[in-house]
């Protein structure tokens, strides 16, 4: 009974390791710390979102997230709908 719940525990494990997807996202509009403060918090509403840091300065948000439950796509849409402007995304 052990090793099958062992091995069950090791394949969702394993399977929930292989969603995870850190993506830097180049974004313009950004221009002071409220805009931080409203990207990171529309983003860590996302159960998907594990982790924010935004740049400021160079304009990046880097995410990891779970790419079973959030796209590329809803990530620029997310983006766009709260004014900024969705440049590109790239592995991290």
């Amino acid at each position: 009974m052990f090793k099958i719940l062992l091995t069950v525990f090791m394949l969702f494990f394993h399977l929930n390791v292989m969603a995870q997807n850190q993506v830097k996202v180049q974004i313009s509009g950004m221009t002071c710390q409220s805009c931080v403060k409203k990207i990171t918090e529309q983003f860590e509403t996302h159960d998907a979102v594990k982790k924010i840091d935004i740049n400021l300065k160079e304009q990046m948000i880097e995410l990891d997230y779970d790419e079973k439950q959030l796209s590329h796509q809803q990530i620029q849409e997310t983006i766009e709908e709260l004014g900024y402007h969705f440049h590109s995304i790239h592995p991290r």
